[in-house]
C-alpha cells in the first residue's frame, strides 16, 4: 500500500496547514477593506460634508490599471440627495466612477481623481449598475477601492 503523505504527516496536520493559507489572505483582504473604508470616511468629511454613508454599508474590491468591473445598485426615491463616493488606495491616483440605466451612463466622475464623486436627485430611483474604472494603479498588483452611498442629512 502507498502512503499518500511522509511518515510522521497526519491528515489533521495537513488540514491545519489549508487552513493557514485563508485565514492570510483574509487578514490582507481585511487590512484592505479597513484601509479603504478609512479613506473613504476621510473624503466623505472633505467632500460631502452633511451627508452620512447610507446603511452603513460600502463595496470594496481590487483591481489592476485600466480593468473595471460593474456591480448593481438599488436606489429608492429619497428625502434627501444622495451621493456616490469611491476612493482607492495608496498606491492608486485615479479612479474613474459611472452610473448607468439600462445601459445608459446617466452620470459619471472621470476626472483624475482619487475620490470621484456622484451627487444624486432625491427623485433618481430604479435599479443601476455603477461601473468602476481603475486609473492610475502603479503598482502590478490590484489596487484596492471602496465605494459608498451617502445620504444627505436631514
Amino acid at each position: 500500500m502507498k502512503k499518500l503523505f511522509p511518515i510522521g504527516f497526519s491528515l489533521a496536520a495537513v488540514g491545519a496547514l489549508m487552513l493557514l493559507v485563508p485565514t492570510d489572505a483574509i487578514a490582507q483582504s481585511n487590512q484592505w477593506r479597513q484601509q479603504v473604508g478609512s479613506y473613504l470616511a476621510k473624503a466623505a468629511r472633505a467632500a460631502l460634508p452633511g451627508y452620512q454613508l447610507e446603511g452603513k454599508k460600502y463595496f470594496t474590491g481590487g483591481l489592476t490599471n485600466n480593468r473595471t468591473t460593474f456591480f448593481n445598485v438599488a436606489l429608492n426615491q429619497s428625502t434627501g440627495r444622495r451621493a456616490l463616493l469611491a476612493v482607492c488606495d495608496q498606491y492608486c491616483s485615479d479612479v474613474d466612477l459611472r452610473l448607468i440605466y439600462n445601459g445608459k451612463v446617466v452620470a459619471q466622475d472621470v476626472s483624475v481623481s482619487d475620490y470621484p464623486t456622484i451627487k444624486i436627485g432625491p427623485e433618481i430611483a430604479g435599479k443601476f449598475q455603477v461601473q468602476v474604472v481603475m486609473r492610475g494603479c502603479k503598482t502590478k498588483d490590484p489596487c484596492y477601492y471602496g465605494i459608498g452611498l451617502f445620504k444627505q442629512a436631514v
